[in-house]
């Protein structure tokens, strides 16, 4: 028998949670479905899906005859390392890989990575197995569509593979057993599981390369099995199922099916905890409603709305079309009807996009109460249109390789856009420090009552709020300036994992130096807005920003209002779900960001 072994590592959140490697197992339960694989290959250990030193998973390995790696982007420094090591062990090991980080046009891919033998391109499920098949026979890869192949370092790309348009041949890696006992074999990780109820995307937006790499054309997986694998999740007490769809809730009728499974699942065992996914770009009651009904159940912690820009001609650019401007409010009302918070999505240094349009773009979502904003840095994606020669010289981009901000052994990065043709590097830098003190002080609950209170009072926009906010940080010396001046050096020096998705500073607002930065900040909105409610509005945000050095439920009185904005008397009630498992309040920042983590108003009675 052959020894066959797999890989697909996943990202680790917080050290503790982890996604069972759904990719890896789906084409091994196909291949072995196949009589000829069943008798002359055996899987010859579980998938490898934590990371550990290179020299501890290679003790694991005994005469590999193939070994196949699912590659993404946060995996594929870690994934070369360790394919690397085994072609050097092993020299007749056939290193095989795949997934959405392979680029399906690159000369140059086995000049720089030698080791590799074979690269799947688009789906893999049937193409793997007829590896495996011409594995046993004369090695005669320019037979097997959908893969590229090292010819002594040069690159042979065979036809384009056929799509597969029925999903109920694939067997369920979780119904096929792959992973029973994980659980128990990784007592100090929680398991996350992905859904899969349809494959492909109608859309074809530049940054992205879903479409083009399932053709676009939406196939769907039978019911039967998604009900089967929700159950199978249940039982195995799996903490969040990612959803895979591009567009969930695109099936009206079919996905509220998916929906009720869900909940089903959940009743009978108290798993899974949390569902998330990528919600369709239209039908939005729709959307909102199932939404809430997840809400309800407790396995919504979030609403993601993928709007990526509010700039008409950027949208254009990245062939965004689809998603109209004008729907994020009327998602907005569905969702607050339905007391649901949502995230909206933007996506910065976008082609077309400028620093005023950016800005001040952003800060007209401020004004929802219901919303607070993620916004990412723009990467380019392998095989995503962007990453075309072409657009990128006719968008100006300019980029640089950024580390991404995990916890590794071995560090990933990716390509960042840090300059096109409508934002210089200098308006990028101003335009991410301006995005991160907007964000720290009002997503995450740091001075949105101060910032509304303010905004009315004075008959302002949030956006001239936080830019005479800026102005007063960059005159004044306090601990504030000296968070902020850090911030710029990272951006100045493009170390933006560092900057853009770590939370030391949140940690330094809310914990740390938190009397300190409210005095200072006081002291600097002082200087600009002379209101006579400002100490007592200052002691209320303090309060009402999550402390987790505050005993909750608290109650406090007010001689206003700042709720309802009324002028009255008033006694208010303070409630935090509270830290639960998450001992450090960096982790439990970096779990729940946005408005999730907020410190909520229970109840308010006038005196």
């Amino acid at each position: 028998m052959k020894n066959i072994y797999l890989a697909q590592f996943s990202i680790i959140v917080e050290d503790q949670f982890v996604i069972l490697p759904y990719s890896a197992a789906s084409v091994w339960a196909y291949a072995n479905l196949c009589s000829e694989i069943q008798q002359n290959y055996i899987l010859a250990s579980d998938i490898f899906f934590i990371r550990k030193p290179v020299s501890d998973i290679m003790k694991d390995i005994k005469d590999p005859d193939l070994f196949g790696f699912s590659v993404y982007s946060w995996n594929s420094n870690y994934t070369d390392a360790l394919a690397k090591e085994v072609k050097r062990v092993y020299p007749n090991c056939l290193i095989v890989y795949g997934g959405p980080h392979i680029p399906d046009n690159n000369d140059d891919m086995f000049v720089d990575k030698p080791w590799v033998d074979i690269c799947v391109h688009q789906e893999g499920e049937l193409t793997f197995k007829n590896i495996l098949s011409e594995n046993l026979k004369n090695k005669n890869w320019d037979q097997i569509p959908g893969i590229s192949y090292n010819s002594n370092l040069s690159r042979v790309l065979t036809s384009r593979s056929t799509r597969i348009l029925d999903l109920d041949q694939l067997p369920s890696p979780y119904l096929a057993g792959l992973f029973d006992g994980y659980k128990e074999k990784n007592p100090d990780f929680t398991l996350n599981a992905i859904l899969e109820t349809n494959r492909g995307c109608p859309y074809q937006c530049t940054f992205c390369d879903w479409g083009g790499a399932t053709f676009s054309k939406l196939v769907k997986i039978n019911l039967d099995r998604i009900s089967s694998e929700l159950q199978w999740m249940g039982k195995n007490q799996i903490d969040c199922v990612v959803n895979a769809d591009a567009n969930f809730g695109i099936f009206k009728e079919r996905d509220s099916m998916i929906v009720d499974l869900l909940i089903d699942t959940k009743t009978t065992y108290n798993y899974p905890a949390l569902f998330t996914t990528n919600w369709a770009k239209h039908n939005n009651k729709f959307i909102v409603e199932i939404a809430a009904k997840l809400k309800k159940h407790g396995l919504l912690r979030k609403f993601a709305v993928a709007l990526q820009s509010l700039d008409t001609d950027t949208l254009k650019n990245i062939k965004r079309t689809n998603m109209k401007v004008n729907s994020i409010s009327n998602i907005l009302d569905l969702a607050k009807e339905h007391g649901i918070t949502v995230m909206v999505e933007l996506i910065m240094t976008l082609p077309g996009e400028t620093y005023e349009s950016w800005i001040k773009n952003y800060c007209s979502l401020l004004s929802y109460d219901n919303l607070y904003i993620e916004s990412y840095p723009l990467s380019i994606l392998p095989n995503s249109e962007m990453n075309l020669p072409s657009y990128k010289e006719e968008h100006g981009f300019k980029t640089a390789t950024v580390k991404l901000p995990f916890k590794d052994l071995i560090a990933e990065q990716e390509e960042m856009v840090v300059e096109t043709s409508t934002m210089s590097f200098s308006d990028a830098q101003k335009a991410w420090i301006f995005t991160w003190l907007v964000r720290s002080m009002h997503s995450f609950g740091f001075l949105h009552y101060v910032a509304n209170f303010i905004v009315k009072e004075y008959g302002i926009d949030h956006y001239s709020f936080y830019k005479s906010l800026e102005e007063g940080i960059c005159k004044g010396d306090g601990v504030v300036r000296r968070i902020y001046e850090k911030q710029k050096e990272l951006i100045r020096d493009k170390k933006f994992s560092e900057f853009y998705l770590t939370n030391w500073w949140v940690q330094d607002f809310g914990e740390t130096n938190r009397e300190a930065f409210y005095n200072d900040i006081k002291q600097i909105v002082k200087g600009i807005y002379d209101s006579p409610n400002l100490e007592e509005l200052f002691a209320f945000q303090n309060l009402v920003s999550f402390n987790p050095h505050e005993s909750y439920p608290v109650e406090k009185k007010f001689s206003y209002n700042f709720v309802e904005d009324k002028e009255e008397d008033c006694v208010l009630r303070f409630d935090h779900p509270g830290i639960g498992n998450h001992k450090k309040y960096k982790s439990f920042i970096s779990l729940n960001r946005g408005a999730v983590w907020k410190a909520d108003v229970r109840s308010l009675s006038p005196c």
